[in-house]
């Protein structure tokens, strides 16, 4: 008898393993399937040519050393950042990203990557999409610890068919990287330090909290959350909050070396004009929580305008729904671990909409590490129902239409457009000649054309067209440029128009004049 019972428990411990790689398996495939339908866009762009960022390269715009605030120093302190800036490519691409709203971690990572995987399209996004299905594997052993192998392969598998999970996995942005340390952190939180408080936990949780803060900087929203958690759970436990202060202070001890770099980015630049963050609203707010559902590729696909907006409530309603039917009748264990998933899925958009009030810094993106939190959520609730064959129902018709979401964007998983440089490059190339000119607008995207025109291109505004001479072919690729009227040259419109998604490229022949 004892042997039989050993046997079957070995045999259900193998069967969720099993069951857990299939969903792996059935992650990859998606992402895998999917990731070349669009070409490298301009945010992918620092990935590749930020480790190139040399004073004397020919390639790529050094635009640290173009700033006024950098020019305007005395010409022994350029010459002595110039000395550190050539110290390593890790302190260039720390210069580099000064110019951009980030932090540096991804980056650093994608610099030792690419020198040992190269710089296509499949080897910088490889590492992002390695990042988010080690993202799947921390959801499932959070969501086992806290209520169950059935609960983490459910919530297991809604990530990895999630429209907004895949996307950002195939982006060769620092969300996928930002979402996994912050899962991981949570799991080290919640799964170890909650229930025993050791050194070595501390130190990972330490090092995951600070390398997610040096990933993105969103990351403060859950750092700050898991900092109520901790309040609440010592107040109701020992009250040992020293210990915790030295861990929180050790990792602002070591960010303090990256502070000046914040102030730039954060007061000098003021990247809010320039970006797509928002202010709070109630379409903010519902445009948040419908990112985290399961049908928002879908639906924004094939519907818009009333319908969506009607969606989104209907929505919310189901969200608020799923709490007020999870949180009923729990036993005192699943009580407090719902409440922790409740806290991780909310406080982050609560701490940021109100920011947000005083400032526009919503940003329903970089809260992306919300989402394994709503998934072990909604998994959770599913996993209560007794009816087997409902609840298979109900997985089924959730996963096929997050899964049917990859397969319904012809240039691009969706969630985000982006610009089809690679068709406008693969379709022209042929025609442009060495002794053409290459023009580009706004400047900006010259690094997403360089990727694949790796040549000398013009970086024009828009009232300096008019000064290229005209004794050879011009070529002027102009970006997103649907509202704007037909560039002239001289007077002279283009003799030659094409159009691309996000991009137009327009010919005009040398004059014979």
């Amino acid at each position: 008898m004892e042997n039989t019972k050993i046997n079957t428990t070995q045999l259900k411990k193998h069967h969720s393993a099993w069951l857990l790689a299939a969903i792996l398996l059935l992650a990859l495939g998606i992402r895998l399937g999917t990731m070349n339908n669009h070409g490298v866009w301009i945010d992918e762009t620092w990935v590749v040519t930020t480790p190139n960022f040399h004073l004397d390269s020919k390639d790529i715009f050094p635009k640290f050393f173009e700033y006024p605030q950098v020019k305007e120093l005395a010409e022994s302190k350029q010459a002595l950042l110039k000395k550190v800036y050539n110290i390593h490519p890790v302190v260039q691409i720390c210069f580099m990203l000064i110019s951009d709203m980030h932090p540096p971690f991804y980056y650093i990572v994608s610099y030792f990557w690419t020198r040992h995987f190269g710089e296509s399209l499949f080897a910088i996004r490889a590492l992002p999409l390695l990042f988010g299905l080690l993202t799947i594997v921390c959801t499932y052993l959070i969501a086992k610890s806290l209520f169950g192998k059935k609960v983490a392969l459910i919530a297991a598998l809604f990530l990895a068919v999630s429209p907004m999970h895949v996307h950002f996995s195939q982006m060769a942005r620092n969300f996928s990287l930002m979402t996994f340390l912050v899962t991981f952190s949570y799991l080290v939180l919640l799964t170890k330090l909650f229930k025993r408080f050791e050194l070595k936990y501390a130190i990972l949780y330490g090092i995951s909290g600070f390398l997610a803060l040096l990933t993105h900087y969103y990351s403060v929203f859950f750092i700050f959350t898991q900092i109520i958690m901790i309040i609440l759970w010592e107040i109701k436990g020992k009250k040992r909050f020293l210990r915790w202060f030295v861990i929180f202070l050790l990792i602002a001890l070591f960010y303090t070396p990256w502070l000046p770099a914040v102030y730039i980015q954060m007061f000098l630049r003021n990247p809010t004009t320039q970006s797509q963050l928002t202010s709070t609203n109630l379409n903010t707010v519902l445009s948040q929580m419908y990112a985290v559902g399961f049908i928002p590729s879908v639906t924004t696909k094939f519907f818009s305008g009333a319908v969506v907006n009607f969606l989104k409530i209907i929505n919310l309603v189901v969200i608020v729904f799923l709490v007020f039917c999870g949180g009923n009748k729990l036993k005192a264990h699943d009580r407090m671990a719902f409440r922790w998933i409740l806290v991780w899925c909310g406080m982050p958009i609560f701490l940021l909409s109100c920011l947000s009030l005083l400032k526009p810094l919503y940003s329903i993106k970089s809260l992306l590490p919300i989402l394994p939190a709503f998934f072990i959520l909604y998994a959770f609730v599913l996993a209560r129902l007794k009816n087997k064959v409902l609840l298979s129902f109900i997985l089924v018709c959730l996963s096929s239409i997050m899964l049917i979401s990859q397969l319904v964007w012809p240039t691009y998983p969706g969630i985000e457009s982006t610009e089809d440089t690679r068709g406008a490059v693969a379709q022209l190339k042929s025609s442009i000649s060495s002794e053409d000119i290459v023009a580009v607008q706004p400047g900006f995207y010259r690094d997403g054309l360089w990727y694949y025109l790796p040549r000398d291109c013009m970086l024009l505004d828009e009232d300096q067209t008019i000064l290229i001479p005209r004794d050879k072919n011009i070529w002027l690729f102009r970006f997103w440029d649907r509202n704007k009227s037909i560039p002239e040259i001289e007077h002279a419109n283009p003799d030659s128009t094409y159009k691309f998604f996000g991009v137009s490229a327009y010919l005009w022949k040398k004059s014979s004049l």
